[in-house]
C-alpha cells in the first residue's frame, strides 16, 4: 500500500508540475499582445479589407520586436524556434515598409500569409 500511495504521490506532482510549465508557455504576455493584433489587423485582409493592416502595420512591426525580446529571454524557446521569430520579426518590418511605401494590396496581402504562417509555426514550436 505504501509504495502505491508513494507512486501516486509522485505522479500527481509531475502532473501538477507538467501542467505549470505547459500553462507558461500559453500564459505568455508579449505572445497573446501579438497574437491579438496580428488577429486585428490581418484577419480583415483575407476579405479584401486593407485598413486595419495599414493603420496597424507599424504596431505589429513593435509588437514582434517585444516578442522576439522576450523570446530571447525565455529558457523554453529552442534555436529554431528563435530564428523563426526573427523571420517574423523581419517579415512585419516588410509588411510596414510596404504599407509605408504603399504598395499593391497583392503585395501586401501575400507578406500578411507569410506573417501568419510563420506565427503558426512559432505557436506551434513553443506549444511542444
Amino acid at each position: 500500500m505504501k509504495k502505491f500511495t508513494l507512486f501516486f504521490a509522485t505522479m500527481l506532482f509531475f502532473s501538477a508540475f507538467t501542467f505549470a510549465q505547459a500553462k507558461k508557455t500559453i500564459n505568455w504576455k508579449e505572445m497573446t499582445d501579438f497574437e491579438t493584433l496580428m488577429n486585428k489587423a490581418i484577419q480583415p485582409v483575407k476579405l479584401n479589407k486593407f485598413d486595419a493592416v495599414k493603420e496597424n502595420a507599424p504596431e505589429l512591426y513593435r509588437s514582434s520586436k517585444m516578442l522576439f525580446a522576450s523570446a530571447s529571454e525565455s529558457r523554453f524557446t529552442k534555436a529554431e524556434t528563435m530564428k523563426t521569430m526573427e523571420s517574423l520579426m523581419i517579415r512585419c518590418n516588410d509588411l510596414w515598409a510596404a504599407v509605408h511605401n504603399k504598395q499593391s494590396n497583392d503585395k501586401i496581402k501575400a507578406i500578411t500569409t507569410d506573417v501568419q504562417n510563420l506565427y503558426k509555426k512559432v505557436s506551434a514550436d513553443i506549444k511542444q
